[in-house]
């Protein structure tokens, strides 16, 4: 496997993040590292990235530099954003960063922000009809995609870091200072007519403000799961943190759950831009996007088409299947097989089909946790599955997609229902153990991991469940493995289980 460096400086910050690749267009992040620098600082006035900025911002690159060589970097990118765009002295600051680092700076427009954030979410989430939001440190851009196609976009520039300095919230905040941003605001949307006239149902936010806002909104509720990626806030969500974070100074500020120290100065003004947004396009919901530029340069850079021809939730089980080596014939063996018993026994388990996304997920990565280790590979599945970076799931999909992983090896495998609330309830627990041992048995008729049982058909009677296998040569060990389910399968169904 290639490895990229990815180095992203920003209004805010300066981040390097290292992908591993494969053969296969799969990849998968090996590191990651922020430093804050805040360019944007001081250039309110100048418009110049001042000297003492642009020392730092050589020392971070250096440094970002040398962990590329420690980790055998074939290849490194450093893109600029809205502060090295807009700097009067954008030119000496390339050459300084080409003669004291060696890195060619490729300083994107606009637009071409735009359009990378859009491949990012597009790639990885179930987008219909939605507003994209990227708000950095110095400007914002927007992105509307409707069936995963860009319609607009358009980069504006205000940013965390100028709308804090213009109208000073850093600090204690007064109704006329948020007035006054208001105002600004609506001046400079008003400019763009798409934007309130989008039909955009949903808000999809990307950015560090926007993450941290999902984490303090996570802290606030006891989420159970620590996951950014897909994480919904209703907009009385946003406007409750909104005066939590306006009721405050920054002492105060500083002492909410989840706000990351470095931004407690500068997370007010994006929270007011959200919230306000918001009712400007008559929103009521908006989701966390924890991919947008950087992995979307990824994927422009790996080629291909970028549009949402791909399902997110296709790509990103056959891209943990490649890059944890996972054996994918079986994998896709074992879905076909669960799927056929899903659909022929439906009379019998009585689950919708929106159940149907859980069994392709656990089914394709129920061999996840092998990468752990082989005892007890179930358990291990569970955390894999959670923590593998799946894209097109909901939080709720992927925490029963990793339960059901886990109990396909197991008989009445414990559901921690009261751990898992919001997200699980008591009927779950039934679901699980269903779809579960539909994988179990499926799993079992291909145990020589060669697909000899090609196909079945499945027979409900009054007393039974009679499987019919249909195989090229004797399947007699694969029957014998999926008999072992028997006993389990009578007690959840209330059948005697015949296979032959």
């Amino acid at each position: 496997m290639a490895s990229i460096g990815i180095i992203d400086i920003g209004s805010n910050s300066m981040r390097l993040v290292l992908f591993e690749t494969g053969d296969q267009g799969n990849f998968q992040i090996i590191n990651d590292l922020k430093e804050s620098v805040r360019l944007e600082e001081g250039m309110l006035e100048t418009r110049d990235i001042t000297a003492e900025k642009i020392d730092q911002a050589i020392e971070v690159l250096l440094m970002f530099k040398a962990m590329c060589t420690s980790n055998n970097v074939q290849e490194i990118i450093a893109i600029g954003t809205q502060a090295v765009r807009n700097a009067n002295n954008r030119e000496q600051f390339v050459q300084r960063v080409m003669e004291e680092t060696g890195l060619s700076l490729q300083i994107l427009s606009g637009e071409e922000e735009a359009y990378l954030d859009y491949v990012g979410v597009v790639r990885s989430m179930i987008t219909d009809d939605c507003l994209i939001m990227d708000m950095g440190g110095g400007s914002t851009e927007f992105i509307w995609s409707r069936n995963g196609e860009m319609v607009n976009s358009i980069s504006i520039p205000l940013g965390s870091i100028n709308l804090t300095r213009r109208f000073g919230l850093h600090d204690e905040i007064s109704d006329n200072q948020i007035q006054a941003l208001h105002d600004y605001l609506q001046k400079s949307f008003d400019a763009v007519p798409w934007l309130r006239n989008n039909t955009a149902r949903t808000l999809v936010g990307i950015g560090g403000s926007i993450r941290n806002i999902g984490k303090i909104d996570r802290r606030r509720k006891n989420y159970p799961l620590d996951l950014n990626h897909n994480y919904y806030l209703a907009k009385t969500d946003v406007e409750h943190i909104v005066k939590q974070l306006t009721g405050t100074n920054l002492i105060g500020r500083k002492g909410i759950k989840g706000l990351a120290g470095d931004r407690a100065d500068i997370i007010v003004a994006p929270a007011l831009t959200l919230a306000f947004i918001m009712n400007y396009c008559r929103l009521d919901n908006m989701v966390v996007s924890g991919n947008g530029l950087r992995e979307g340069f990824v994927f422009n850079h790996m080629g291909g088409d970028l549009r949402q021809k791909d399902n997110p939730l296709d790509f990103s089980i056959y891209n943990n299947l490649h890059n944890y080596k996972l054996n994918i014939r079986h994998a896709e063996h074992v879905f076909r097989l669960s799927q056929t018993l899903f659909k022929q026994l439906q009379p019998l388990h009585n689950l919708g089909q929106e159940t149907e996304i859980v069994l392709k997920t656990a089914a394709f990565l129920h061999h996840s946790g092998l990468n752990i280790r082989y005892y007890n590979y179930h358990e291990h599945s569970f955390y894999m599955i959670l923590n593998c970076g799946l894209m097109g799931l909901t939080h709720r999909e992927l925490l029963l997609s990793a339960y059901v992983a886990a109990a396909h090896n197991k008989d009445n495998y414990k559901v921690d229902v009261y751990r898992y609330q919001p997200l699980l309830n008591p009927e779950d627990v039934t679901v699980i153990h269903k779809l579960g041992l539909l994988i179990r048995i499926a799993e079992g008729l291909d145990r020589s991991m060669n697909s000899n049982t090609a196909d079945i058909q499945c027979s409900i009677l009054k007393d039974a469940v009679v499987i019919k296998t249909i195989a090229a040569v004797s399947n007699s060990l694969e029957i014998n493995e999926a008999l072992k389910s028997s006993t389990y399968f009578k007690k959840l169904f209330r059948r005697q289980l015949i296979i032959v």
